[in-house]
């Protein structure tokens, strides 16, 4: 049997969702915890079937997508990001889209760079995003040149 599965199996009785939004005691929830493993299909599983709340805050100030981008997971990041989990929340400060920029992952960053900036967000985290996206404009334009020469 799946992780899946089994994940199916304990929360079928669940019809109220408050099952799935349990924060265990280290303080993750099970969308968390697909967050860090890098499950995709188990965050849209939860998600979409059993309305785990996509923008839940730990007790340690973090959310799913925020575990992902720290873990640097990119396909939980996309998926949550998919299922709606807002990158620019902010949460003591800080945000998993800041995050993604300063921990510097090509890839998560790219996921991001796909969800719009909210129009509140801070005039630094604005400026960082336009440098990402000069950034990622110059490379490819690199990578033309140097298929032309």
């Amino acid at each position: 049997m799946g992780f899946n599965a089994v994940l199916e199996a304990l929360l079928m009785e669940d019809t109220t969702g408050i099952q799935v939004n349990y924060e265990s005691l280290e303080g993750w929830t099970g969308l968390m915890k697909a967050a860090e493993k890098n499950y995709p299909d188990t965050i849209r599983l939860l998600v979409g079937s059993y309305r785990a709340d996509v923008d839940k805050v730990s007790k340690h100030g973090m959310t799913a997508l925020m575990v992902a981008v720290d873990f640097g997971n990119g396909l939980a990041v996309e998926a949550l990001l998919q299922m709606g989990a807002s990158p620019d929340l902010n949460v003591r400060g800080t945000t998993a889209r800041m995050k993604a920029v300063s921990y510097n992952n090509r890839q998560v960053i790219g996921f991001m760079l796909t969800v719009k900036p909210n129009p509140g967000m801070d005039k630094r985290m604005e400026h960082a995003m336009a440098k990402v996206q000069l950034a990622k404009r110059r490379a490819e334009e690199a990578r033309i040149i140097q298929g032309i020469v």
